[in-house]
């Protein structure tokens, strides 16, 4: 496992974030992360999702952006790459956990990849 400090540049829904990742000497590089052992309801009707869980999608991604706001200063600790070629992460704030915190509001469910 590996740690980095980095800065959100977006959030893509409600376990995907877009985040510059400091890799020391001032080299930074734009990574799409993958909030590892969640899965967030989808933004959209597709794959068996329904209204409730899409408007739940939705109010993730909104409860996300309101607390990790761009250019709010993260820990990352990555692990592996999942099928979509995205690095799975524990994202960390103010030593909060996003990961737990999300499925703790109930816009996300834990799952193993």
């Amino acid at each position: 496992m590996y740690e980095y400090k980095g800065k959100i540049k977006r959030i893509v829904d409600g376990d995907t974030i877009e985040v510059i990742i400091d890799l020391g000497f001032e080299v930074n590089i734009t990574q799409v992360l993958r909030l590892n052992r969640i899965d967030a309801f989808e933004t959209t009707l597709r794959n068996n999702t329904t209204p409730e869980q899409k408007i739940l999608g939705i109010k993730g991604k909104e409860f996300l952006t309101g607390f990790l706001p761009e250019n709010t200063k993260i820990v990352i600790r990555t692990e592996k790459n999942d099928k979509y070629d995205r690095y799975l992460a524990e994202v960390f704030f103010n030593n909060i956990n996003v990961n737990d915190l999300m499925v703790k509001e109930g816009y996300a469910i834990y799952k193993t990849y």
